[in-house]
């Protein structure tokens, strides 16, 4: 009986550890040596822009994601626990409107820096940055953190990530 319980606690356990790894950035407050422990260079990861149709790609249309506001030279940070073996890790950062501009900053948990990109960096004035960040041996577990930057903001922005 003893061994039933054990095995349904750790089914449970196991379930709630795939639903934390499904969750989306959440604003966070980022560790203080985080910019002053950046190493050179990529880590071998690769960099890939995905491109789409920003009438189509609003997450907050199908309130998939959380939406978030920023102004004009603030700073936001958001972070995604990956827990598991996985070869990609991608962040989604739109808002949609491209008369203001947002910048992005991704720092992987092994300590590199990716970025800064802007809306034009996929090649497309969309108000949207999509960026995959891969990497054959897979992507270093723990936080990733993404830094949403207000580069040119006129009033507020909301914006998903």
């Amino acid at each position: 009986m003893r061994l039933k319980n054990c095995l349904a606690l750790l089914l449970i356990l196991a379930a709630i550890g795939l639903v934390v790894c499904a969750l989306p950035a959440s604003a966070v407050t980022p560790p203080a040596d985080l910019q002053k422990n950046v190493k050179p260079g990529t880590g071998g990861y690769t960099v890939t822009f995905v491109k789409k149709d920003s009438l189509t790609n609003n997450p907050l249309a199908f309130g998939t994601l959380s939406s978030y506001v920023i102004y004009q030279g603030e700073y936001k940070w958001h972070s995604k626990l990956v827990n598991y073996y996985t070869t990609s890790v991608a962040f989604n950062l739109y808002w949609g409107n491209t008369a203001n501009s947002l910048r992005l900053r991704i720092y992987s948990p092994d300590g590199y820096l990716f970025g800064p990109y802007y809306d034009w960096s996929d090649g497309s004035m969309n108000g949207n940055i999509y960026v995959v960040l891969s990497r054959a041996g897979g992507v270093a577990q723990g936080y990733w953190y993404a830094e949403v930057y207000g580069d040119r903001v006129s009033g507020a922005q909301s914006y998903s990530i």
